[in-house]
């Protein structure tokens, strides 16, 4: 008869500890949005295997007339927006945001690839222009995730600051842009590249560790 009770016990155990698997396996697949007021719009748009994360109030991802395939969104803190205009599409693309009043803007007739765009903390935001290619492992990225305080006046010292990459910019594999970067139009920026200050002339080539000048007065052509 003990054998019996213990016997139904550990079966108990392992039902309800499988449905949980089961529960937090199609959570980690599917993701989840928890909070209020939450909206995700998807307007003339193609998805296939995107996740959505969603922790807080008042947040919004709007998807206008592009395709979006296994990309990742992951929202934490309120009045949040990732926003994707006409004719983009993305692939593998991730979007981090974590903080409050925070902004990614995706313009129109973009393309990006696997990357990784990372606004953290309030007030901060990420924007790309129209006609913008993005490649593969390119990281940006609005803030260094842990403060720094002078010693003397007790003051946090490397706040937040927002990215904004204008119009018909080529942005190479592996490139990495840190926080506080504007870039200029029609600029070509080299695989590989840490861009840790603005180039906000036109028509340029960058490249290197750190960025600089590598060439003036281009223009390019997404054709072959």
């Amino acid at each position: 008869m003990q054998i019996k009770k213990i016997y139904n016990k550990l079966k108990n155990k392992l039902f309800f500890k499988n449905i949980l698997f089961v529960l937090n396996r199609k959570i980690k697949d599917r993701g989840f949005v928890l909070g209020r007021n939450n909206i995700i719009l998807f307007k003339n748009s193609s998805k296939l295997n995107n996740k959505i994360h969603i922790h807080g109030n008042n947040n919004l991802i709007e998807i206008n007339n592009s395709e979006i395939v296994n990309c990742n969104f992951k929202i934490s803190g309120d009045n949040c927006k990732v926003l994707v205009q006409s004719n983009s599409h993305l692939n593998g693309t991730e979007f981090y945001v974590e903080g409050n009043n925070i902004q990614i803007n995706i313009g129109e007739n973009c393309f990006v690839g696997r990357s990784h765009f990372a606004a953290v903390e309030d007030n901060s935001q990420i924007n790309l222009g129209e006609n913008c290619l993005i490649s593969s492992n390119v990281y940006m990225r609005t803030s260094d995730s842990h403060a720094i305080f002078d010693k003397k006046s007790r003051k946090r010292i490397n706040h937040a600051k927002s990215i904004f990459i204008s119009e018909k910019v080529w942005i190479g594999e592996g490139v990495k842009i840190l926080k506080g970067v504007h870039l200029g139009n029609e600029i070509v920026v080299s695989s590989g590249t840490i861009l840790t200050k603005s180039f906000k002339q036109n028509n340029i080539i960058i490249g290197g560790i750190p960025a600089k000048i590598l060439k003036e007065n281009i223009f390019w052509k997404r054709e072959r």
